[in-house]
């Protein structure tokens, strides 16, 4: 059975024609994009691809993964790190973006650093939820970034151990795992 707000939904639904402004357009129709910090979906022009292409491979070329779940977890480190690069410029972005609204209505006007930063401040404490998103994602990748990288040292620990030592009981800790336990 509906409710009168799904029914009164239903009916709105019907009623719309969509945006009507070049404004409202070019925002409908960046509905499809995140952001790209929590894996949904990431578009990106070609030559970010090639510089997020470049970075995740030094990154993972660094961490020497030996078989598929290291290359998984080395790839995963890499693309967190990546992530929060991305957050001071999102940040940068958003306070650009306050500025130019502020601002842009006044073109005629210079306007001191000191209006500009005072701007800046404004951003934050009139919408701090966007802000804080910002840090809630950063930390949530710190330590995901964080836990995926000591699972992959200890997964490399233990490789290497056997390495060394083919024919020990596969029971017994490696030296650097029983020093991480104690």
């Amino acid at each position: 059975m509906a409710t009168k707000k799904t029914e009164a939904n239903h009916w709105n639904v019907k009623k719309s024609t969509g945006p009507h402004t070049a404004s409202g357009k070019n925002k409908s129709g960046l509905t499809g994009i995140r952001h790209g910090l929590t894996g949904h979906l990431d578009i990106m022009p070609d030559d970010l691809r090639e510089a997020h292409d470049a970075f995740i491979a030094r990154i993972v070329l660094s961490l020497q993964p030996a078989h598929a779940l290291e290359n998984q977890l080395a790839h995963s480190v890499a693309e967190s790190y990546w992530r929060m690069n991305r957050i001071p410029v999102i940040e940068n972005m958003m306070l650009a973006e306050a500025d130019h609204v502020r601002f842009e209505h006044n073109q005629d006007k210079e306007y001191s650093d000191s209006q500009r930063a005072l701007s800046s401040v404004l951003a934050f404490i009139e919408d701090p939820a966007r802000f804080g998103l910002l840090t809630l994602y950063e930390m949530r990748l710190h330590c995901k970034a964080h836990a995926e990288l000591n699972q992959l040292r200890e997964i490399q620990a233990e490789r290497r151990f056997a390495e060394q030592w083919p024919h020990t009981e596969q029971k017994a800790v490696p030296p650097t795992a029983a020093a991480t336990a104690v």
